[in-house]
């Protein structure tokens, strides 16, 4: 859970930051959903497989013995921001991405994590 919450504090960070590029602001939204989930999973008494993709994962939290599953509006988009734009070069850009949905999203399922695992936030300086 602390991994998940530094990588959304980055995103928060970039997120009033528009000259930064959109693929750095969604390689770091992915991570911070993808920890949280894995911190849940682990929680839950279930193992996760090494991997970043975000819909294997929602796949394991519904077996999980958790309430409020969450959702994940676009976890294939968030994927590929983790791998493929990460590691190719490419010469189209990456999608458009709606900054504030994407962080309120990050933000709920990070929430979410922390209640499910009962850690508790830090408080902020």
């Amino acid at each position: 859970m602390r991994k998940a919450r530094a990588d959304y504090g980055v995103l928060l960070k970039l997120g009033s930051e528009r000259d930064e590029y959109d693929l750095v602001f969604g390689f770091h939204a992915q991570p911070a959903i993808e920890k949280a989930l894995k911190a849940v999973i682990a929680a839950s008494g279930l193992e996760f497989p090494l991997t970043h993709n975000v819909s294997v994962l929602l796949d394991i939290i519904k077996k999980a013995k958790v309430e409020n599953k969450p959702t994940v509006s676009e976890p294939g988009l968030l994927t590929v921001f983790a791998v493929e734009y990460r590691y190719e070069d490419y010469d189209e850009p990456p999608p458009d991405i709606d900054r504030a949905k994407l962080t309120a999203e990050v933000e709920r399922v990070v929430k979410w994590a922390e209640e499910t695992v009962k850690i508790e936030a830090p408080k902020r300086r």
